[in-house]
């Protein structure tokens, strides 16, 4: 009642208010709940309507927001729909919270109100970001696999509830590797933890890595982050000493606390600190060993050394250890106790003599020499090579026996004084020297001859007997031989004694006439008179007699051709004498010149005509007065030709010896005024080289004598336009004609005078001819006289000219091509033009047609020779050179020669010195027709030859520290030439590439190479010995052309169509597959284009090197070369050498020494020595020295080489390998124990260091190489030296690099008498010739030359003036020719040749033959077509065996006869004698080299392996599935029936086994069925006991339930979503926030995690309510509660809606 009564009260209170105040409107939900899209940009966007009624009944109702979030959205005030007006970003509000409020009476009266939530349903516009990145993070090397490392959590701002939108996956997209393949770290895609992967982890290996992690949502949006993951150090790694072995020699002197040795150990573990002791054999305590830093120790002397101290060891092998605390390593060092030298070796006696006859043998011993020394070294004996020029004698290096090696001969020398010199090997090296004395017996090995040149005179028209001569005679031999009395008898072949008598007289021999004599009739009478001594030796003796003359007859009015050569236009001389002809000889006559010119002399007595200096070149017509004092005076004409000839012309010129005709008469004219022998010379030359004979210049008619002293005649001719070795040609091969034509004999075409083998007792021998300027030559004869203002000579030297220095300097310039002479103290150096490459500027290349040759200067004469060149070609056949016999051979001598061809594609050589021909090829050498260059050696020593192909680089090298051994079979052969002949005797030109074919042309036959087949390719680096050849010059040549056109392509910048050079400042190294610059000195760069900065070396300082990452450097060869400045006379380059071994250090050591290059070597055989002895380089000037080694072959260049000044070279001996150690390369110095050994240190500058080409630089990094500069190592190569000017006026400090000197300006002189400069006016005796202007320079004149000359003096007359050269070539004028030098495209004497061949038209490596017009491609076998393109297999003939060849498209397919299968018919057909039987498939099987069986596919019914046998179960006669099983023994088969059959062949039903069948199955299908009912009832019942414990577990708090979302309103509820998916595996979630941002709703699944996989379970009970699955999902709110290590939510609020 009392409830009741409290409702009555209340009501009545509403009501009463009610009708107070009016009813407010009332919406119809309290709540209204709305969603829309973020982003949304199609503004308005309808949310939701409210609406609201007013119970007073009234219908107008506005409608309006309170709090309109920021005007965000807007609500119609009639029908209260609601609209968002701006797009709206989730990720800023998620929610908003807004009241909706009505109004009656027009929106003036009461209000009613509601709440609004307008939910943001996501879209996935953000993608993950790392708030912190970048990661750094460390793990321990070694960890386990799975050690978890860092986790790196991304953000998603975007809803997780929503799909997949701030769902993350993590990945790592660039991982660390180990190993090579195994990645290092992995990453967790859900919960990003990173982890290790491997157990291996090194921190020496890999001490940090960096890896990048992505992390991406479900619209692939993605997040990257870098982490940098350091490994951390444990010590597992043991201390490394930096050798194994290490090897040192110490003086028994050396101090107490003196250094001996530095070693150095490394840790790669980080921050050991490492301890070294000796722990073994180290006897006495002899040494000690301190370490100097945290990873090296010094090993010093702690206890005095005596080497002669029994007691003490005379080597030490200590055991060093070192230790980081944990782990320790050992190694060895060695330790030589060195005999301090103090005692020389002393020769027993100053002074030895011995004596022996002249005709010992050679080999015969004469005497011993013995030295001693007090420190028991080991001697070595020697001949200073300067008292034994000759090398006549040799001393037994071991024993000092001395012995003759040569031919003695007293008459020559009598007595030898040479000097014997002993060493010791003690350090420092002492010696001693001694006098070693033979005296030559005499034997009677020489016939008597006159003693003096007689000459009598016998007067005319005296009347018999007239006494002549009395003579003597002389023999060399001694007396005591019984030489004397001689016997002197006359030769009367001629009937001389018609004429005299001889009586001897004693000793001598008396000469008287037989009867009267007269002049006129004859001048000379000449008597062989043969001088015999005791013992029958006898020789002739001629003596000749002139008749003298009387004055009977008038002279008459003469006619003189006075031919005048002027070297170098000037010069006053004798040139001939005035001619008027008289019967009589004697007589005075005088003489005077009545008209004439001003530059000729006559002297009156003599009627010598003399030339004055500079008479201008032409021709002259004197006239001169002769007359005697018994007839009238007459006049006689002279006609004189002044020319001028210049150094050039000598150099061109070629020679040409007569014989039986004297110079006089050579030139002489014949009274009928016909042409003298000269002149037909000179027409006879000139019309077999087709040019004007003004064109032949015979300028040197020199007297010689032949044997028995025969008349000889030198001629030396120039012809403008021609090369000497091309003269030489011409006549050679024209000798029978001109012979013909002039009237002489041609003994030698070329004079040389070693073509006499017998000529040197060493064997070598060199031909030169010398230019003498001190004496002129004159040759007068009556109507002619010819003079030089020089003589010219032809002599030789028993020396191996290109084997022997001669110094030069650029006076005459030696630098081919326009290349500038640069001189250097002792030398010169040649600065060349680009493609000038050779050390001289010579051109070293030339390109070779395949039907033509190159013609070049002959090879000289040596018992040792070298010979080399380098070739490139596909072809492979072909004479790449041939030096020998050119016609029929004019003496015994000149059958000699050498030939070496390509012939099936291998080197073949050919070689005879005379006495009988050898062969050599290399059977077991690749091929070299590949297109790549290859190099060919040919070393002649006597009578041994090696031939040898790349420098045998493919060679198999088998080397110990005590053996080494070398197969050469695939590159070396070696042979001895038959007979006793051991030089190539040689005077022809050197044809190469093939031979001139003209006319006249004479090979000698049979010489085992066809130097008739030409050589197609390239040829480059011809040399002899230390001679480079310049290709570019050829005396002759027919289809070839400068350098190699095959591959010069390549070495321009857009090959054919930019003669641009490639190489800046290099040369262009080139073949048919590659390219490459090998750069000048001072440059490198792929294109030579940078200049490599000097560097300055003060004292005690160096660069040290690694050279890990940098050249190869192969074992067998060494390839070091580097530049160098110096005023010093000592001190170290370049050091390298090989890790150390018990054997000790090989090493490479370049320095100087007394100013001289020398290289210090120990390859294996101990320390040997090889010095460039002939030029000194410590002259402030820019050298280079590079060291080649090939194998145990090494040479050094000074200055790129070319002579033997610049070049040197030694055998190292039997090892040949050096293993380098890349870390030993020092420059600058000798480093020991980080200590500059004294003395031993560089100082200058030095640039541009090389190994293998490759450029080390001085500092930083290069390439890979690392350069660790000293203190004192500076950048710039700079001379301050005139700072402190010390010079006194007038003269100035001129800075020759750190050296000055004080001088005038440059063109001026000093005099020192009144201390001035004065000008030097080189121009006041013009030098210049054809009008040209003299231009006095500072240091020299310069001639301006016009166009029409050239020349230093414009002597010469241009050629290039008419522009000979076509198409855009440049013209060189040459000495009587010119050449021109094409673009690359043309070719021919005057680029008037396009190159049809220069684009390389042809394909697939076929030979481009240019043509007038066009190109022909010789195609390669196996291709056709116009440039070789299609293919043409069958061209191969692939199929053996008769097999046809039928082509398809690029391929072939052989039809192969009967016997012969396989692709090209290359097997035999096993099957092909049809080994199977009964029709059966015969197949041919295969194994690894072929067919090895065949197998027979029988047909049904059979078997066996040739199918000869019948299966009865083949095909199954049993039928139903019947099995057939054979006979044993017998034939037949019985078949095994299936269940319901029977019968033979199963053939039969069988109802009994039917029913036996069915009954069974039957059987088991009953079983079967209870089995399965009996389980499903035991499963029915577990289910139930299961559900059961399941609710007893419920009542005990059991069950364990996870919630992946609660509902909840207090704030400590409220959850992160991302949070709590993490912390507590939460799978879904929506939350709606309440006003105050606190989480107030979740919808929740509940998992059972007792069930393996956590499986959702369909329904839970909750508060005793039933909630199911589908409920839940209906987002029906419920409260549970939750484990608290599942959650950390307080408890909730138990609600239930």
């Amino acid at each position: 009642m009392l409830r009741i009564r409290e409702s009555i009260v209340l009501l009545l209170v509403a009501c009463t208010v009610t009708m107070v105040t009016g009813t407010a409107p009332v919406f119809d939900r309290d709540l209204y709940i709305g969603r829309i899209m973020e982003e949304d940009i199609n503004v308005p966007v309808h949310v939701m309507t409210v609406s609201a009624l007013d119970p007073d009944g009234d219908t107008d109702i506005w409608y309006s927001l309170q709090d309109t979030a920021d005007h965000y959205f807007s609500i119609d005030p009639r029908t209260g729909a609601i609209e968002a007006i701006k797009p709206l970003d989730r990720e800023e509000i998620p929610r908003y919270l807004l009241v909706a409020v009505a109004t009656d009476h027009d929106g003036l009266g009461e209000s009613g109100f509601s709440n609004i939530v307008i939910e943001l349903d996501d879209v996935n516009d953000n993608g993950p970001i790392f708030p912190h990145e970048p990661y750094f993070a460390m793990v321990t090397e070694g960890s386990s696999v799975g050690t978890s490392v860092i986790r790196v959590m991304a953000e998603d701002p975007d809803d997780i509830n929503v799909g997949q939108n701030a769902v993350i996956q993590y990945r790592i997209t660039h991982n660390a590797v180990w190993n090579n393949s195994d990645e290092i770290f992995f990453i967790d895609p859900i919960t990003s933890e990173i982890t290790t992967m491997v157990d291996e982890l090194d921190r020496e290996s890999g001490p940090m890595y960096e890896i990048v992690v992505e992390a991406k949502d479900g619209a692939e949006h993605i997040g990257t982050a870098t982490v940098t993951i350091a490994i951390m150090d444990k010590n597992d790694n043991p201390p490394m000493f930096s050798h194994h072995w290490y090897f040192t020699t110490v003086n028994e002197n050396t101090e107490i606390g003196a250094p001996v040795y530095m070693v150095r150990a490394s840790d790669m573990d980080a921050n050991d600190v490492l301890t070294f002791d000796i722990i073994d054999g180290n006897e006495n305590d002899t040494f000690s060993i301190n370490n100097t830093s945290v990873n090296q120790a010094v090993i010093m002397v702690q206890e005095h050394i005596d080497y002669e101290n029994p007691w003490q060891p005379k080597e030490y092998n200590l055991t060093l250890h070192v230790s980081d605390g944990v782990h320790s390593n050992e190694a060895m060092l060695m330790i030589i106790i060195e005999d301090v030298n103090e005692n020389q070796p002393e020769f027993s006696q100053s002074v030895y003599r011995e004596r022996c006859a002249e005709d010992l043998a050679m080999g015969t011993s004469i005497g011993n020499v013995i030295a001693t020394d007090a420190d028991e070294d080991h001697l070595m004996y020697s001949i200073e090579q300067a008292t034994d020029p000759m090398g006549l004698f040799h001393i037994d290096e071991h024993n000092g026996t001395v012995s003759v090696v040569g031919v003695l001969d007293r008459e020559r020398m009598d007595q030898h004084n040479i000097t014997v010199v002993v060493h010791d090997q003690g350090q420092p090296q002492l010696s001693d020297t001694a006098y070693f004395i033979v005296d030559v017996d005499d034997v009677n090995d020489n016939a008597p001859m006159f003693a003096e040149d007689y000459r009598p005179t016998v007067p005319e028209n005296v009347a018999a007997p007239v006494h002549v001569v009395l003579i003597s005679a002389v023999d060399v031999d001694i007396v005591a031989n019984g030489a004397q009395p001689f016997t002197y008898t006359v030769d009367n072949s001629s009937d001389i004694m018609d004429y005299f008598t001889l009586e001897q007289v004693g000793n001598e021999a008396n000469i008287t006439s037989r009867v009267t004599f007269d002049r006129e009739e004859q001048e000379f009478y000449y008597m062989p008179i043969i001088i015999s001594d005791v013992q029958g030796l006898s020789a002739t003796s001629t003596l000749t007699i002139e008749i003298g003359d009387d004055n009977e007859f008038p002279h008459s009015a003469g006619t003189k051709h006075i031919t005048a050569y002027q070297y170098g236009g000037r010069g006053s001389r004798v040139i001939g004498y005035a001619y008027a002809p008289d019967k009589d000889t004697g007589g005075t006559k005088y003489y005077d010149i009545v008209n004439g010119s001003d530059y000729f002399e006559i002297d009156s007595s003599t009627g010598a005509i003399t030339i004055i200096d500079k008479t201008p070149e032409g021709s002259y017509v004197i006239q001169v007065t002769v007359q005697d004092l018994s007839f009238p005076a007459q006049i006689s004409h002279i006609f004189i030709d002044v020319i001028y000839i210049f150094d050039d012309v000598i150099r061109n010129s070629a020679s040409l010896r007569l014989s039986e005709i004297t110079a006089e008469e050579f030139i002489n004219i014949p009274d009928n005024e016909a042409n003298s022998k000269l002149q037909n010379f000179t027409e006879s030359l000139a019309k077999i080289m087709s040019i004007e004979s003004s064109q032949v210049t015979v300028f040197s008619v020199a007297k010689s004598f032949g044997p028995m002293r025969m008349p000889w005649t030198d001629l030396r001719y120039f012809v403008r336009g021609y090369r000497p070795e091309s003269l030489d040609a011409k006549v050679a091969t024209h000798r029978e004609m001109i012979e013909n034509e002039v009237g002489i004999h041609i003994a030698m075409v070329n004079i040389n005078e070693c073509m006499d083998e017998n000529i040197c007792d060493s064997g070598s021998c060199s031909s030169m001819m010398v230019l003498d300027r001190e004496n002129s030559a004159l040759i007068d004869s009556g109507m002619a006289s010819f003079s030089l203002s020089v003589s010219t000579y032809t002599t030789f030297q028993c020396v191996c000219q290109s084997a022997v220095c001669q110094l030069h300097s650029c006076d005459p310039n030696p630098c081919f091509n326009g290349g500038q002479c640069m001189p250097t103290g002792q030398s010169y150096q040649c600065h060349c033009p680009p493609q000038f490459s050779g050390p001289q500027c010579q051109d070293i290349s030339r390109s070779f047609q395949g039907n033509g040759y190159a013609m070049y200067e002959s090879l000289v004469s040596c018992t040792e020779s070298h010979t080399s060149l380098e070739f490139l070609t596909q072809s492979a056949n072909g004479l790449l050179l041939y030096n020998g016999p050119i016609a029929t051979p004019v003496s015994a001598n000149s059958g000699d020669f050498l030939a070496m061809a390509l012939k099936d594609g291998m080197i073949n050589l050919h070689i005879d010195l005379g006495s009988g021909e050898l062969h050599l090829d290399i059977p077991g050498s690749p091929r070299l027709d590949d297109g790549k260059w290859h190099r060919i050696d040919v070393q002649h020593n006597g009578q041994d030859i090696t031939l040898m192909i790349d420098y045998c680089m493919t060679s198999d090298i088998e080397e110990y520290p005590t053996y080494s051994n070398e197969n050469t079979s695939s590159c070396l052969a070696m042979a001895s030439i038959p007979g006793a002949s051991h030089v190539l005797n040689l005077n022809t030109p050197l044809q190469v590439g093939g031979v001139a074919q003209d006319d006249g042309f004479v090979y000698p036959p049979n010489m085992g190479v066809d130097v008739m087949e030409s050589f197609s390719g390239c040829v480059r680096n011809l040399m002899q010995d230390n001679k480079v050849y310049d290709l570019g010059m050829p005396a002759m040549h027919m289809n070839t052309d400068h350098r190699c056109q095959l591959t010069d392509t390549s070495c321009f910048v857009d090959g054919q169509t930019n003669p641009e050079p490639l190489c800046i400042h290099g040369t262009c190294m080139a073949d048919m597959d590659s390219v490459y610059c090998l750069c000048d000195a001072g440059y490198h760069g792929p294109t030579c284009e940078e200049l490599t900065p000097p560097y300055d070396f003060a004292a005690d300082s160096y660069v040290m090197y690694g050279l890990d990452n940098g050249p190869q450097m192969v074992a067998r060869t060494s390839d070091y070369k580097i530049m160098f400045r110096t005023r010093e006379t000592r001190g170290t380059i370049w050091h390298i050498s090989s890790p150390e071994t018990r054997e000790g250090v090989e090493y490479i050591h370049v320095g100087l020494v007394d100013g001289m290059v020398n290289v210090f070597y120990d390859i294996g055989e101990g320390e040997q020595r090889l010095v460039l002895e002939n030029v000194k380089v410590d002259d402030g000037v820019w050298h280079s020295v590079h060291l080649l080694r090939q194998r145990n072959v090494i040479m050094v260049h000074l200055d790129n080489g070319g002579d033997a000044c610049h070049t040197a070279k030694s055998n190292a001996g039997t090892f040949r390998e050096l293993e380098v150690d890349k870390d030993s390369l020092i420059i600058g110095a000798m480093v020991q124990s980080s200590s500059v050994v004294p003395g031993e240190n560089f100082v200058g500058c030095l640039n541009d260091p090389r190994i293998d080409g490759m450029y080390l630089g001085f500092e930083s990094t290069t390439g890979g190489i690392v350069a660790m500069p000293s203190s004192g190592v500076t950048q710039n190569c700079t001379s301050n030296v005139c700072m402190n000017d010390t010079c006194t006026a007038p003269r100035q400090c001129t800075d020759l690099w750190r050296h000055y000197e004080c001088t005038c300006e440059a063109g001026e002189e000093y005099i020192a008498s009144n201390n001035t400069c004065q000008e030097v006016d080189d121009c006041a005796v013009n030098p210049c010739f054809n009008d040209a202007v003299c231009q006095d320079g500072t240091r020299s004149v310069t001639c301006l030359c016009s166009d029409d000359y050239w020349g230093e003096f414009c002597q010469y007359s241009s050629l290039c003036a008419s522009n000979p050269c076509e198409n855009g070539a440049s013209c060189e004028d040459l000495i009587g020719d010119f050449i021109c030098v094409c673009l690359p495209e043309y070719h021919g004497d005057h680029c008037e040749e396009y190159d049809n061949c220069f684009h390389d038209p042809c394909l697939n490596s076929a030979t481009c033959v240019d043509g007038d017009d066009a190109y022909t491609c010789v195609c390669p076998v196996g291709y056709r077509g116009d440039n070789c393109e299609e293919s043409a297999p069958c061209d191969l003939s692939p199929c053996e065996n008769g097999g046809v060849c039928d082509e398809i498209d690029d391929s072939f397919v052989c039809d192969c006869p009967v016997g012969y299968i396989g692709e090209t018919c290359n097997y035999n057909d096993l099957c092909a004698s049809q080994p199977c039987f009964n029709n059966a498939n015969c197949s041919v099987t295969f194994g690894l080299f072929g067919p090895n069986g065949y197998t027979c596919d029988c047909q049904e019914g059979f078997r066996g392996e040739s199918c000869e046998e019948i299966d009865y179960c083949r095909p199954n006669p049993c039928e139903n599935e019947g099995i057939c099983e054979e006979l044993e023994g017998e034939d037949g088969f019985v078949c095994t029936c299936a269940w319901s059959y029977k019968g033979e062949t199963c053939d039969e039903f069988d109802n009994i086994t039917l029913r036996i069948t069915l009954s069974v199955t039957l059987f088991g299908i009953i079983a079967v069925t209870l089995i399965l009912c009996l389980a499903l009832c035991c499963a029915r019942r577990y289910q139930k006991k299961m559900s059961l414990k399941k609710d007893t577990d419920k009542q005990h708090g059991e069950t364990e339930l996870t919630l992946v979302a609660v509902t909840s309103k207090t704030a400590a509820n409220g959850v992160d979503s991302n949070q709590s998916k993490q912390s507590n595996n939460y799978e879904t979630m929506d939350v709606v926030k309440d006003e105050d941002g606190i989480d107030n709703t979740a919808f929740v699944h509940v998992y059972d995690n007792n069930v393996d996989g956590k499986e959702q379970i369909e329904e839970a009970e909750i508060d005793g309510i039933t909630h199911r699955k589908d409920h839940l999902e209906e987002q029906e709110t419920v409260t549970v509660e939750v484990t608290p290590e599942k959650s950390d939510l307080e408890e909730p609020n138990v609600e239930s809606p």
